[in-house]
């Protein structure tokens, strides 16, 4: 069986499964702007149908992403505790939104209405497991920046923070906005939905946070790629370069312009369907743009690599932060329509969080234990591959420590031994003195190997 839904991941099936994603997420999130700025929508039986198809695909590939990921973690030798445990919980909070939802078509289809407390049981399943990961990546990155002062893993312990807030606030307005709806959400327009939104002042409240969140935690994660791509200036120009990393920042930035500006809002005023539809068209996937940029930090980073096990797991955060950055979303899911589209751009997020969690944690992992693979990464100047020296060397410092204070919890050692090193700052000045005396040998062992071979 797992065999049938899964794959070998390899960077073509990431970017292909990235592409699909952003793609059905960017049409679950234009269909009420459309409606909202053109007054035209689809017949209710059709987006019925189009809502369920969308949902068949999202959650096939959550299946089969599901599948492959363990499948390849039981062939990669390595035992990895807090891989199962993690596991556990997306699988049941992936599949639990899978199954709400399925029940959610179900009622629609049969009774031509849906229960409004499906869909905030599938917000808070999707959100919390999102949340719960999110909290668990930040706690690790925020680790390695403490022992390494790399500022690329400060940018995104900072930006991952603010998502996670984003998630807490947005969870929050989503729950209050449904309060004002109905218990039970009867088949009807989406014109009806928008006409007779209730609850709309909350935007007020929430819409300025949420954009101030997301406009930040981009922004940072923007910085921390170009950083980690600065490389490929020389290889495809500066100006280029430039021309490329920039697009999706300005691209995202674009619709906060009403902010500052509002430079289009004479054309608006003449034009406003024709405007609001060019509009809707260009502007509709600016998170979107945003993760597939942030995808290929570590997407052209496994491309480098020989190791499979590293490969996969670069390979899985990749399709992580795509999905995260594309998922946080809420706006088409306040308005409660029929059927409830927004739905399916959060469904997806406890797998993005979860793929970026294990994907990084993983590859540490890797690296901190594979002698050939940081003497190789030593030897690059690609900033890939020595940010994944850094969380390498970080994570095999605190792996020492664990052993260390392993060592010192067992009954045959001295309790004068015991006594000296409680010191949680003693602990780690015995790992650094036992890494640098490894280098010195290390080194002495190139000098002498030099020597004897001239």
């Amino acid at each position: 069986m797992d065999d049938e839904f899964s794959l070998v991941l390899t960077n073509k099936h990431a970017l292909l499964f990235i592409l699909v994603i952003s793609a059905i997420i960017v049409i679950d999130s234009t269909i009420i702007k459309f409606s909202i700025y053109t007054y035209k929508e689809l017949p209710i039986h059709t987006n019925v149908g189009l809502f369920t198809g969308l949902s068949a695909v999202l959650s096939t590939i959550a299946i089969v992403l599901l599948r492959s990921i363990k499948k390849f973690h039981s062939k990669s030798n390595y035992n990895l505790v807090i891989h199962d445990r993690a596991n556990i919980v997306v699988q049941v909070g992936q599949y639990a939104v899978i199954g709400l939802l399925a029940f959610t078509i179900i009622q629609m289809v049969f009774l031509n209405t849906y229960d409004a407390l499906l869909i905030q049981s599938i917000l808070f399943t999707s959100f919390v497991t999102s949340v719960l990961f999110l909290f668990l990546l930040v706690l690790l990155l925020a680790g390695w920046f403490i022992s390494s002062k790399n500022y690329m893993i400060m940018a995104y312990v900072i930006s991952f923070s603010i998502i996670y807030a984003y998630l807490i606030v947005s969870m929050i307005y989503v729950v209050l906005q449904f309060s004002y709806h109905a218990l039970w959400i009867e088949a009807h327009t989406i014109h009806f939905s928008l006409v007779n939104l209730v609850g709309s002042g909350l935007s007020l409240s929430f819409g300025i946070i949420l954009d101030i969140l997301s406009l930040v935690s981009f922004v940072l994660v923007w910085v921390a790629t170009v950083g980690l791509l600065r490389q490929y200036r020389n290889k495809i120009g500066k100006f280029r370069f430039w021309i490329i990393t920039s697009i999706p920042l300005i691209y995202f930035l674009f619709p906060f312009e009403t902010y500052f500006a509002s430079y289009f809002q004479e054309v608006l005023s003449e034009s406003p369907i024709f405007f609001s539809i060019i509009y809707i068209i260009f502007f509709s996937a600016t998170k979107q743009v945003g993760g597939v940029l942030f995808s290929i930090v570590f997407l052209t980073a496994a491309s480098k690599i020989r190791q499979q096990n590293l490969r996969n797991y670069l390979i899985i955060a990749a399709i992580g932060i795509a999905i995260l950055f594309s998922s946080t979303e809420i706006n088409s899911l306040l308005y409660a329509t029929y059927p409830p589209y927004g739905l399916l751009t959060i469904m997806l997020m406890p797998l993005g969080s979860y793929f970026l969690f294990i994907g990084l944690f993983a590859s540490a992992r890797f690296v901190s234990r594979d002698k050939g693979l940081r003497k190789e990464f030593y030897q690059t100047a690609e900033r890939q591959l020595a940010f994944l020296k850094t969380i390498g060397k970080v994570q095999m410092e605190k792996e020492l420590e664990i052993s260390l204070k392993s060592i010192l919890k067992r009954p045959t050692i001295a309790i004068e031994i015991k006594d000296y090193y409680q010191d949680e700052n003693d602990v780690r000045e015995v790992v650094q003195d036992v890494i640098q005396e490894l280098r010195l040998k290390e080194t002495k062992h190139k000098q002498d190997n030099h020597t004897d071979t001239n």
